[in-house]
């Protein structure tokens, strides 16, 4: 089934929107991190679908591939953010 471009759209900003929901609700550092990840899926759910309704001569799994590259990146700045952060309350 083929999805409008909107769809995309709609989805990456729900995602983003529940990220930044999740960043703003609690006061502790850690919760504000684990935000991260749902900024960064929610920016990879739109770019694969700008991405895949381009017009150009690029591949359309071009985006997918951003897209994973995109988690990956916000994942690794959980774990980095997480590590800061456990090393600063053991010192």
């Amino acid at each position: 089934m083929n999805q409008p471009l909107v769809v995309a759209l709609v989805a990456g900003t729900a995602v983003v929107a529940a990220g930044i929901f999740a960043a703003c609700w609690s006061d502790a550092p850690r919760a504000r991190l684990a935000s991260l990840p749902a900024l960064g899926a929610g920016a990879a759910i739109a770019f694969a679908g700008v991405s895949r309704f381009a017009a150009g001569s690029q591949d359309p799994s071009s985006g997918q591939e951003m897209a994973a590259l995109l988690v990956v990146a916000s994942l690794a700045a959980l774990l980095l953010g997480l590590a800061f952060s456990r090393g600063h309350e053991q010192a």
